[in-house]
């Protein structure tokens, strides 16, 4: 079987891209559909995970809905995250069943893609593991939040690349108090498409090599 498909979305809104993922797993699920890693930004938005807690968000919605950031709770695990321009998000739609139903394999995964697509221009990203998401130092740049349906997944992870830091002043995200957020324009001029192809190629190379050995055919005596 081909690794996953890619498709290059550009600016999508928030629901919008979280009702595509749904239709295209429930395919996956089916059998009736590939595999797919899609590549988008979105417009800005808050989005609040199965685990937020009160004050999570910082303001009420209605005072982000007035800045221009939407306010959505969704079905990924983790807490409050914001996406927005200038970020690479990134959401394999996948089977975990191919590879070997971990899920904290998975994520590991994923953040060992991104570390390793920002080492490639020579910035000291690592994986954190826990928490989880990808750091430089002591600051965070990539937020990893999943959602997985009978082995299929959803959501993924957002890297920021020149994105506006300033909304994070309002809000903790992933419930980090205290841990500041970066954004690969700190730390080298990469345009943001050189990042997203970065981080795609080696979100292929973890699922591939996350791929059960199959037995091989055996031949007629």
């Amino acid at each position: 079987m081909t690794g996953p498909k890619v498709r290059r979305l550009g600016r999508v809104g928030f629901r919008e891209a979280w009702e595509l993922q749904k239709r295209l797993g429930e395919a996956l699920l089916r059998g009736e559909g590939p595999e797919l890693i899609l590549a988008l930004e979105h417009p800005p938005v808050i989005t609040l995970g199965r685990s937020t807690q009160p004050g999570d968000a910082g303001l009420p919605a209605e005072e982000w809905r007035a800045r221009g950031v939407e306010v959505v709770p969704v079905d990924r695990g983790g807490r409050a995250t914001y996406h927005g321009p200038g970020q690479v998000v990134v959401y394999p739609i996948v089977d975990l069943r191919r590879r070997g139903r971990d899920v904290r394999a998975y994520v590991h995964a994923l953040e060992d893609a991104a570390a390793a697509a920002l080492q490639r221009f020579g910035i000291p990203a690592q994986p954190g593991r826990d928490p989880v998401g990808v750091f430089i130092g002591a600051a965070k740049v990539a937020s990893i939040g999943v959602a997985v349906r009978r082995w299929i997944t959803r959501h993924g992870i957002a890297v920021n690349v020149v994105n506006d830091l300033r909304v994070y002043r309002h809000f903790t995200p992933c419930g980090l108090t205290g841990v500041p957020m970066t954004r690969v324009a700190d730390h080298a001029p990469v345009p943001l498409g050189v990042v997203r192809e970065a981080v795609i190629e080696e979100i292929l190379v973890r699922l591939k090599r996350m791929e059960e050995p199959r037995e091989p055919c055996s031949r007629p005596s």
